[in-house]
């Protein structure tokens, strides 16, 4: 008997260590909290940027989302990777971000700059909600049944996912903040 993956989605993990990306992030959040440059996206509470150019963070998030998608995907055609926007969010004690998809891109990443070591989840919550009208998850192991994955931020995590992944993030109920930078990317045509 031979079983038979019909539909999957994947989220990509990697690591970005680098001070000079931090303190840029860091630096831009603060200009941004200083003259109140906020725009309202999926959170509730906390503080989200509005959108961000700048060459080093565009450069950087650019570079290792092409070192994930060459490492994992064959690519079809010759394609060009673009940016197209990129935001700081800082989540305070009890902020959340509501589920949401990122429209009009391919693929969508977060980079977490400071975070609690615990509570804070990422969650993907299935798009298909089907699963839930089964019991199969009390009776077999597998994700072929599975709603929702979560992920516990650290500190330097990379993630990348396709953009039509409906997401959230969990409140964290530690007294600093949890920092993170998020983006959209799409492939075109070269």
């Amino acid at each position: 008997m031979d079983k038979t993956l019909i539909f999957s989605d994947s989220i990509i993990f990697s690591k970005i260590e680098d001070q000079k990306l931090t303190e840029i992030i860091l630096n831009l959040l603060n200009e941004n909290e200083k003259n109140n440059k906020s725009a309202l996206k999926s959170n509730i509470g906390g503080f989200q940027t509005e959108p961000i150019d700048n060459f080093y963070l565009n450069e950087s998030f650019t570079a290792e989302t092409a070192k994930c998608l060459q490492n994992n995907y064959r690519m079809k055609k010759q394609s060009k990777l673009n940016l197209l926007d990129l935001w700081i969010n800082k989540n305070y004690k009890g902020s959340i971000n509501i589920p949401h998809i990122h429209p009009k891109s391919n693929f969508s990443g977060v980079f977490y700059v400071s975070v609690p070591e615990k509570e804070g989840k990422l969650m993907f919550l299935r798009n298909d909600k089907t699963a839930a009208f089964t019991d199969n998850s009390m009776y077999l192991e597998g994700s072929d049944f599975h709603n929702i994955y979560e992920i516990q931020p650290k500190n330097n995590m990379f993630i990348l996912f396709p953009s039509h992944l409906n997401h959230m993030v969990m409140p964290h109920f530690n007294n600093n903040p949890r920092i993170s930078v998020s983006f959209n990317l799409k492939l075109c045509d070269e």
